[in-house]
């Protein structure tokens, strides 16, 4: 789901709509002159986002999910994962299963288990991880 899809469904549109407009206009002006007070209003513009997007998430987590819990069969949420990936290359699977898998419980990581073949999921539940690791060092800058 892209920011602006997040902003149109969130009960904080307007708020999400503001803060994405203000990290496009940063950007922007960053790329076009990369000095450090462009780079400085860009970090802020992404940090005043973060706290309303963390906020529109759980509560996303706690109505659909629970919402997907009481109305979907297993089954039918493993079709969504199916869709979900299809519309990705397949050279993303691996990163994608470390960001699923990272910091999930165990029984959470079960029922993920049951609906992966297991010869997929005895190489994505190895690599995935490391994959995912490595991509977070990326971002952070420690590469």
């Amino acid at each position: 789901m892209s920011l602006r899809c997040l902003a149109r469904c969130s009960p904080n549109s307007d708020a999400i709509e503001g803060q994405l407009d203000a990290v496009a206009g940063a950007m922007k002006q960053w790329r076009a002159q990369p000095e450090q007070a462009n780079r400085d209003t860009a970090v802020r513009a992404l940090r005043d986002l973060l706290p309303t997007v963390q906020e529109h998430l759980e509560a996303e987590e706690a109505g659909i999910l629970s919402l997907v819990e009481e109305h979907l069969t297993a089954t039918e949420f493993a079709e969504v994962g199916q869709h979900g990936l299809a519309g990705l290359p397949p050279s993303s699977h691996s990163l994608l299963f470390g960001m699923l898998v990272h910091e999930i419980d165990a029984e959470l990581c079960e029922l993920v288990r049951g609906t992966v073949p297991a010869e997929i999921f005895d190489v994505v539940s190895v690599v995935g991880p490391q994959e995912y690791a490595g991509h977070r060092d990326w971002l952070q800058g420690r590469f």
